[in-house]
């Protein structure tokens, strides 16, 4: 089997690290769900009291006394900032995913082109 030309292996070294940020991005998005879903849950919840009833939120390792309002509000707020969040990393994965598959396509060309050989059976 032919050594593999080093135009190759410089895309092959790109691909993978294009694999790691794709990685990267997915598993940042997924915290991302998942802190969305307590919000959601904290809002379900809060949803459920009067305005005047006596609530507290956390604050570190503490809990202080807060407004029904100024609660949801808060997780509102909250809630909408992970949305948006969530939505700019699916598009960054997106990107990324596209970019793989273009990369994994031109590799493929270029190992066929570079000889027989190369690459294995694939």
């Amino acid at each position: 089997m032919e050594q593999i030309p080093p135009k190759i292996q410089n895309q092959l070294l790109q691909f993978q690290q294009i694999q790691q940020q794709a990685q990267a991005i997915a598993s940042q998005r997924f915290q991302l769900e998942l802190q969305l879903k307590e919000v959601e849950r904290s809002l379900g919840e809060v949803n459920k009291l009067d305005d005047d009833a006596e609530i507290y939120k956390s604050v570190g390792a503490i809990l202080l006394r807060s407004t029904t309002p100024a609660v949801k509000e808060e997780l509102t707020e909250k809630k909408e900032t992970l949305e948006l969040r969530i939505k700019t990393l699916k598009k960054q994965e997106d990107k990324v995913q596209q970019r793989l598959r273009e990369m994994q396509q031109k590799i493929r060309q270029e190992l066929k082109s570079a000889g027989p050989g190369i690459g294995g059976a694939g």
